[in-house]
């Protein structure tokens, strides 16, 4: 055997392993406030909303004036996170928005309504 083969692998692993925790670490925070009058959250995740790559689901729903937890969330970077919401006639839709979040940084999105009832989701 080499005398460098030991040394490079293991190297190999640290500098792998350390893009791995860049990609997938960080645990960033979220928080999800809820001001639109109208609405409820049934679930918050990140990635796309068929197949998700981290979700958090909420029994009971989060109702107006109400505000979820802090959540660790397994990445950052620009991610798409969506909010599952249920309006006052029990119908289910979903909303969506684009986050740059940093490893570590706390991040809280609003639901709030316009003055026409319309939903928005934002990061103040």
């Amino acid at each position: 055997m080499r005398p460098l083969t030991v040394p490079l692998a293991l190297l190999g692993i640290g500098l792998f392993s350390g893009c791995m925790v860049d990609l997938y670490g960080g645990n960033p925070r979220l928080q999800v406030s809820n001001d639109a009058s109208r609405w409820r959250i049934r679930h918050v995740g990140v990635g796309d909303t068929a197949d998700p790559l981290w979700r958090e689901s909420f029994d009971p729903l989060i109702h107006s004036g109400s505000t979820t937890r802090v959540m660790e969330i397994p990445v950052a970077g620009a991610i798409r996170v969506f909010v599952g919401i249920r309006d006052s006639l029990d119908r289910d839709s979903v909303a969506q928005v684009q986050l740059l979040v940093e490893d570590g940084e706390f991040r809280k999105l609003e639901m709030t309504e316009d003055s026409l009832g319309r939903l928005r989701v934002h990061s103040p």
